[in-house]
């Protein structure tokens, strides 16, 4: 029984395959396929950057910063730094800086300062390892 079943299967198939036609493909179809591949990859390569701190937030850090700088410029508020007389007795050019006025910063300013130039390193150090990392340059 198992025998004339496979053979009423197998003529089924052979008349089937005979009744089936070989398809072929459009004229332009291997052109369409590379354009797709080509474009697929143009996406995959298309780095976009994306900084880790963003602008507005860099315009609110510099306002800040600059605010502050003022706020100590105008009210007057100053501090002594007690290395400044040692690098004139160092390099003895005393004479140089006669002419110059610094501003007086407190030090709610200098660490202001300070903290600003910190988050700028971070920030290059960091972008530079994401970017190593993302070319392969390490």
């Amino acid at each position: 029984m198992e025998k004339s079943e496979d053979k009423n299967w197998e003529r089924f198939v052979d008349k089937a395959m005979k009744e089936a036609t070989l398809e072929s493909p459009a004229a332009d179809f291997t052109d369409k396929v590379m354009l797709s591949i080509e474009s697929r990859q143009a996406q995959q390569t298309t780095v976009a950057y994306q900084p880790l701190i963003s602008r507005t937030t860099w315009i609110v850090i510099a306002t800040i910063t600059f605010g502050l700088l003022g706020w100590t410029v105008v009210t007057g508020t100053s501090f002594e730094l007690s290395w400044i007389p040692a690098l004139n007795d160092y390099f003895s050019i005393s004479t140089a800086w006669e002419g110059i006025k610094f501003p007086s910063l407190n030090y709610t300013s200098l660490y202001s300062l300070g903290a600003f130039a910190l988050f700028v390193c971070v920030q290059l150090f960091v972008m530079k390892r994401r970017f190593d990392h993302r070319f392969k340059l390490h």
